[in-house]
């Protein structure tokens, strides 16, 4: 805000304040927003389009809008919609865990629906985009997880834990699309080959958007030719690369 744009927070995780399930550092950056929408009561997550366009609609001249999908977490269910659940309970024909001889019928659901959840999720995210790129002037998007999911392929269980932490719990997509005008006047270095850790994204948010500030380090934005890679930590305590990834 103090640089000039105006802030939306679009929210489908419930109502944090009175939840009390998410870090106050959260709720306080939320409420600092220039327009603030929650659905207090988890829906799908296309309910948040409706309020996406007005914010795309406002006529404010730089915006930056905040969508905070339920996504894929868990129960997974809540995160797919009945016409895009194409895979079934207990159909096993396309997991290819070594765990399948052996994994309970819960699992096997959960597999299943958490695949599901993730077809929906992407026409979420197109949806969103196929917007956006209706956009005149400058316009991009970045979209990233917090996290992600064990599904049997590295242990013989379905969610997170941080006791049995594996690759596919915090490998997550990172996916930044800028239309031919943004790409032209906001030139970034992009090499999708560089290892990244989704704590220093600030810095790479204030590249993104031209922002400067006492604090930015552009060695610790990905989109910098300033950027060095670090050691990447999960957990704080957990090194990523002695994590157990699933071999095929």
């Amino acid at each position: 805000r103090d640089a000039g744009y105006k802030t939306y927070w679009l929210d489908n995780q419930g109502d944090h304040d009175k939840g009390q399930t998410s870090p106050m550092e959260y709720r306080v950056i939320v409420k600092m927003c220039d327009y603030v929408h929650v659905i207090p009561t988890i829906g799908y997550d296309e309910a948040l389009l409706p309020f996406y366009e007005r914010c795309l609609a406002d006529t404010a001249e730089n915006k930056v809008i905040f969508l905070h999908l339920y996504g894929s977490h868990f129960p997974y269910e809540k995160g797919a919609k009945e016409e895009f659940r194409v895979f079934q309970a207990t159909d096993t024909t396309d997991i290819r865990s070594p765990y399948r001889d052996e994994m309970s019928k819960e699992d096997l659901a959960s597999i299943n629906m958490y695949d599901n959840s993730v077809r929906y999720n992407d026409f979420i995210v197109t949806e969103v985009l196929n917007r956006l790129k209706k956009e005149t002037g400058m316009a991009a998007m970045l979209y990233f997880p917090d996290h992600g999911e064990e599904m049997c392929e590295t242990f013989n269980f379905c969610g997170r834990d941080p006791a049995q932490m594996s690759r596919s719990q915090c490998e997550i997509p990172f996916v930044l699309w800028m239309n031919q005008e943004y790409k032209e006047k906001m030139p970034l270095e992009i090499d999708p080959q560089r290892a990244f850790c989704t704590d220093d994204v600030i810095h790479a948010i204030m590249d993104l958007t031209g922002v400067h500030h006492a604090l930015k380090d552009t060695t610790k934005s990905v989109f910098s030719p300033m950027y060095r890679a670090k050691k990447r930590m999960v957990e704080v305590v957990m090194e990523y690369d002695s994590l157990p990834k699933w071999e095929k």
